[in-house]
């Protein structure tokens, strides 16, 4: 028999075809037809419901004959952070799509001001040396000029910051979706001027949150007040705890005696910086003003002395195992360049929106 004897092939017992276990599945057929060429795209559990059903229908699947040697499939995730708890649940989504394709899998963390260092070869890490090494995906946000170079050498997927001039896969957050739940929320409880804390145009993230800001409220009849979206520095967005949110007060109490009292923060830890201020100073939150986050600390603990907001959120673990499984088929090259998957979003009540 002709072909590689590494795969399974149905052996025909009775008339058959794929659309049989396509529909009595309710899975595609494409899927069942790698699942039956023993696809490494396609999840063990899959893969064993199809080749079970294809038994019912008569068929058996032929065992290997010969285990032949397997070609090394590496992933290196980099990760640039001020901690590890940042990005726990995208690593452990990465980590079991990465098993469920037998992906070995490699991570490099380091602090933001050495991200520089993988552009030397002599600190690079050593997954960066590896053959078959399927691409990189890069966890918060990375200087642009590595984030190039390492573009020009591997395929690249980056979890929820964008790089918009650079070859480079997305998988983030349907922010004007996303945002228009947080309105929706706010105007429920009564709140027609929203103000937007922690803005910065250095971080993609901060740039599209707050461009689907001005979009939702705009969609739903409201005007954003002047003075009402307030800008933070580069260092404030970019720590993965709570920054100290009292240099920008002075412009949030301006504009709550304007009559803004309610706050869509750009991440979950400036929302919970935000209350702390407001604590600070004499606030109550949410009595006299509410503040959402926006996705990075609904699922995780609550941290000592601090608030934990309403918020919305995007499975983190979801977006690790999406990454690995678009890696794999950008690995085939059977997907255009600069793809982006943008991921649901739920609604977390907290300690600082009234309840319902």
């Amino acid at each position: 028999m002709s072909g590689n004897p590494s795969e399974q092939r149905p052996i025909k017992r009775k008339p058959f075809s794929l659309e049989d276990i396509s529909r009595n599945l309710g899975i595609s057929i494409s899927t069942v037809s790698r699942a039956l060429r023993n696809s490494p795209n396609i999840h063990r559990d899959t893969r064993q419901k199809v080749q079970e059903e294809a038994a019912k229908l008569g068929y058996r699947v032929r065992q290997r004959e010969v285990e032949p040697a397997t070609k090394s499939r590496n992933l290196l995730v980099l990760a640039v952070s001020m901690s590890t708890s940042s990005h726990q649940g995208y690593l452990s989504g990465i980590s079991r799509a990465a098993a469920a394709q037998q992906i070995s899998l490699f991570s490099h963390h380091c602090a933001f001001g050495a991200a520089e260092q993988v552009l030397d070869s002599g600190s690079q890490p050593a997954a960066m040396r590896l053959k078959g090494l399927l691409g990189i995906i890069l966890v918060h946000r990375w200087p642009d000029e590595v984030a190039s170079f390492l573009s020009r050498k591997w395929p690249v997927i980056s979890l929820i910051h964008r790089y918009p001039d650079l070859p480079i896969d997305i998988v983030g957050t349907d922010d004007e979706a996303n945002m228009q739940i947080l309105v929706r929320h706010l105007r429920a409880q009564g709140h027609e001027r929203i103000g937007f804390f922690g803005y910065n145009p250095a971080f993609s993230w901060a740039r599209a949150r707050f461009a689907a800001y001005l979009e939702v409220l705009m969609a739903n009849g409201l005007k954003p007040a002047p003075g009402a979206a307030i800008e933070v520095d580069a260092d404030t967005l970019a720590d993965t705890t709570p920054p100290d949110c009292s240099p920008y007060f002075d412009a949030v109490r301006t504009q709550i005696g304007a009559g803004v009292k309610a706050w869509i923060s750009s991440s979950y830890v400036v929302a919970q910086g935000l209350c702390m201020a407001l604590k600070q100073n004499g606030y109550r939150v949410p009595e006299d003003v509410v503040v959402t986050g926006y996705h990075g600390g609904g699922r995780g603990p609550a941290l000592s002395g601090w608030a934990r907001p309403t918020s919305i959120e995007v499975d983190s673990e979801l977006i690790g195992e999406t990454a690995v499984h678009l890696m794999g088929f950008r690995s085939q090259q059977s997907i255009p360049s600069a793809s982006s998957i943008l991921l649901p979003a739920r609604l977390v009540q907290g300690e600082t929106t009234k309840q319902g």
